[in-house]
């Protein structure tokens, strides 16, 4: 839990001053592995030694967004928000149909 507080305030940073962070996981990802200095680093290299390198998981890092996104809407990309709804909608009327 430490960790996540930890890293929680860099995927805010991230997705306030990177608008492009916020529909993109990727670039959210290499923002917040940026303030871990591995930013420039080959991929191949980063993926290998992520422990020695203490990153956070991707899929730690698309946690904290969420949840952030939920408690900050204005965090969140207005585009992805709209495709978002069109498609629960979809599934709705297809499950109604169903």
């Amino acid at each position: 839990m430490k960790r996540l507080k930890s890293i929680e305030p860099k995927v805010e940073t991230a997705l306030r001053n990177n608008p492009k962070a916020r529909k993109d996981d990727f670039i959210l990802i290499l923002d917040v592995y940026k303030n871990y200095g591995v930013a420039a680093m080959p991929l191949n290299e980063v993926l290998i030694n992520h422990k020695e390198y203490n990153l956070p998981s991707f899929a730690s890092i698309i946690r904290i967004r969420r949840q952030l996104q939920c408690a900050d809407p204005s965090l969140c990309d207005a585009d992805t928000v709209e495709k978002r709804a069109e498609a629960e909608a979809d599934y709705v009327d297809y499950a109604r149909e169903g």
